[in-house]
């Protein structure tokens, strides 16, 4: 027992590297934000609204009890994803934007929203959800929020995401999982 603690504790994270929970919760993170492209594009040729309200509540709806086995408190759970879910809409209107500057027309080839798309959403819940789980020490510390902020910054880079990155990792960086009840 001695000798695997010495382990964990000689590993990375000791010496400020963010822990494989963290990192692996940023890509997942930055693979939900690479889906919002064909996500806009269904919408911008139906002529859909960005925001799916109802479909944005039964998706929050099914979180508290799953967060919760998996050690995270579900109120901040649910700020995460109600997070990740304004930073896709942000994305998409920030595509739509550009689309609307230079008088996009009709899209070709893009994947079908309900058969294609939100499946793939969909999929990344569960992955998202243990990423939070298995990095929850770390966003819960702390002394471990700058390293927090730095692997956020580092990986969903405010130049390629815009105002998404910052909503997408605001839970993570503004101290609230330190703070929680």
């Amino acid at each position: 027992m001695r000798r695997a603690q010495e382990k964990w504790l000689a590993w990375r994270w000791s010496q400020g590297a963010p822990r494989p929970g963290v990192a692996t919760l940023l890509a997942l993170m930055d693979e939900r934000l690479k889906l919002m492209e064909d996500v806009a594009r269904h919408k911008w040729n139906s002529g859909g609204a960005i925001e799916d309200a109802p479909r944005e509540r039964e998706i929050i709806a099914a979180l508290g009890l799953r967060a919760a086995e998996g050690g995270v408190p579900p109120a901040w759970a649910e700020a995460f994803f109600r997070a990740q879910i304004e930073a896709a809409k942000s994305e998409q209107r920030r595509l739509f934007s550009l689309w609307r500057q230079d008088g996009a027309g009709r899209f070709e080839n893009v994947p079908d929203l309900a058969r294609r798309q939100r499946p793939r959403l969909d999929a990344l819940t569960a992955p998202l959800l243990a990423a939070l789980a298995d990095s929850w020490a770390t966003l819960s510390a702390p002394e471990r929020q700058a390293e927090v902020r730095t692997a956020a910054a580092a990986r969903l880079d405010a130049a390629a995401w815009g105002a998404a990155a910052a909503l997408a990792t605001a839970s993570l960086t503004d101290g609230s999982a330190a703070r929680r009840p």
